[in-house]
């Protein structure tokens, strides 16, 4: 009983989240002190991403806070996948800010 109230809770959730209409406006900036390559966040890929910089906002009415990003540094790939679903953002200004701490990549989703 319990199983299917959580998965009639979740299809009620991913029903909302795909009929709403959002015009969330997303970049993607670098805040690890050194030039990336070889960036992709979620489905947008950049050649380089270089030191402090932020790329153009674009209109994404998909945008979530937790989404997959992958970069190369050097020679080494460092790959952040989210553990959890999240809902769309809401109307406004993002910046999915990339970090390297410790040999481990970081999103954090910034509302500008």
């Amino acid at each position: 009983m319990q199983a299917s109230l959580k998965l009639v809770s979740f299809v009620v959730l991913m029903a909302t989240t795909l009929t709403a209409s959002y015009a969330a406006e997303v970049r993607v900036c670098n805040k690890t002190g050194v030039s990336l390559t070889n960036v992709y966040v979620d489905h947008w890929n950049y050649k380089i991403l270089n030191i402090a910089e932020c790329t153009d906002y674009f209109k994404n009415p998909l945008a979530q806070e937790h989404v997959a990003v992958g970069v190369r540094l050097d020679e080494k790939s460092f790959t952040y996948r989210p553990s959890k679903t999240s809902l769309l953002l809401e109307d406004g200004k993002y910046s999915y800010e990339i970090s390297i701490t410790d040999e481990k990549l970081h999103l954090n989703t910034v509302k500008d």
